[in-house]
């Protein structure tokens, strides 16, 4: 099917024949999915595709996992916002805790 894919052919067709044939099963998805619910494999792959694109072949425990993805979106996620903003203050924080004391050693060491 993703060979099929890469050369021109439509998801969403070969998906319908694959289903239809008894070599696909039809995951029941419903709206969008946030990556943090999703393996981190995965994940990635669905970030770095642009809308309409086919995603690789992944195994799983069942099967094999295609995807096609259909649209992106942002969404307001308070704890990953407080998560990703508590990190950057620590990395920014300690990051300027070591220029402040490579900074003093040099100048201590120059006088």
């Amino acid at each position: 099917m993703l060979a099929a894919c890469g050369q021109g052919g439509d998801f969403e067709q070969l998906a319908a024949a694959a289903l239809e044939n008894g070599r696909a099963v039809e995951a029941e998805q419903q709206g969008y999915i946030k990556f943090k619910d999703l393996l981190v494999n995965i994940a990635a792959e669905a970030a770095r595709l642009e809308i309409g694109e086919v995603s690789r072949i992944f195994r799983q425990a069942d099967g094999f996992l295609i995807f096609k993805v259909l649209d992106k979106q942002f969404v307001e996620d308070p704890q990953a916002l407080k998560f990703a903003q508590d990190n950057i203050w620590k990395k920014q924080t300690a990051e300027a805790g070591q220029r402040i004391y490579h900074g003093h050693g040099r100048q201590a060491c120059a006088v």
